[in-house]
């Protein structure tokens, strides 16, 4: 994580993963227990991801960033779900 600084965070319902986001753009989905990763980061934003979330059953999560884009995510693969949001649009 960049510079071990994460800027906002959930914790999945079931309280074993913990989904954080970071300054330079990426996601990063850990074991609550440990902190270690479940996998590499995500990184699809270009800056600031704000607070990531976990949907109820986590099996999905969304993060959106300062560019403007939300991203909907397989926590399991860590692919996306479909195409992002585009919050700068209407």
């Amino acid at each position: 994580m960049s510079a071990d600084i994460a800027i906002g965070g959930d914790f999945s319902s079931n309280g074993e993963l913990l989904v954080v986001g970071d300054y330079e753009g990426a996601v990063h989905v850990l074991r609550a227990r440990s902190g270690e990763p479940v996998r590499s980061a995500v990184r699809a934003h270009s800056a600031v991801v704000g607070s990531p979330t976990f949907s109820q059953d986590g099996s999905i999560f969304a993060a959106s960033g300062v560019d403007g884009l939300t991203y909907l995510w397989d926590t399991r693969t860590g692919r996306p779900v479909g195409s992002p949001f585009d919050g700068r649009t209407r």
